[in-house]
């Protein structure tokens, strides 16, 4: 008799997916993603309990949804559980869980979708601004009164969202 191995999730991601590629070149897309489960203690009161999920894509759709997925996505995510083994620096040996998506799918809104794009953009931008301007200092040590850039100016595109009308976000290709 056949056994089985699947996993359907609906939550929201932790971080953005982060996008690497293999030896051979094979794209592998990671992020994490939070489920709830909810229930009624003894006492009558509801009590959730919160799970991180580590989610791994392979392939092209790997590039894609890193694309795509931003911190606080919510997603529906279908795949298998692979477990797996490695001895860390100190000589113990760490067992893992990932989830292999096989199949993924946004369930957020569009508007919901653009905002969290728009959040992390604007959160990279400060980060690079941030390191730019620490740079500056130390190359410039006389300019600290120096102004830094508007974490918005890398945004501007004449549309009152930073997006312009052809966001592209209905031709999500997955």
């Amino acid at each position: 008799m056949d056994s089985v191995n699947k996993v359907f999730l609906i939550g929201r991601t932790g971080q953005e997916a982060q996008l690497s590629y293999s030896k051979d070149g094979k794209a592998i897309s990671k992020f994490s993603l939070a489920t709830t489960r909810g229930w009624n203690d003894a006492k009558g009161e509801r009590v959730e309990e919160l799970t991180w999920h580590r989610i791994t894509i392979f392939g092209k759709r790997a590039e894609n949804v890193s694309k795509w997925i931003y911190k606080g996505t919510y997603l529906r995510v279908e795949g298998y559980i692979k477990n797996g083994k490695f001895t860390n620096k100190d000589g113990i040996d760490v067992y893992t869980s990932d989830v292999i998506c096989e199949d993924i799918g946004f369930l957020g809104t569009k508007d919901e979708n653009e905002k969290l794009a728009k959040q992390s953009q604007r959160s990279e931008s400060r980060q690079n601004n941030q390191s730019r301007n620490q740079t500056k200092q130390i190359e410039e040590p006389n300019n600290q009164n120096q102004q830094p850039e508007s974490p918005d100016s890398e945004f501007s595109n004449g549309s009152e969202d930073g997006f312009g009308s052809d966001s592209g976000s209905d031709d999500i290709p997955f």
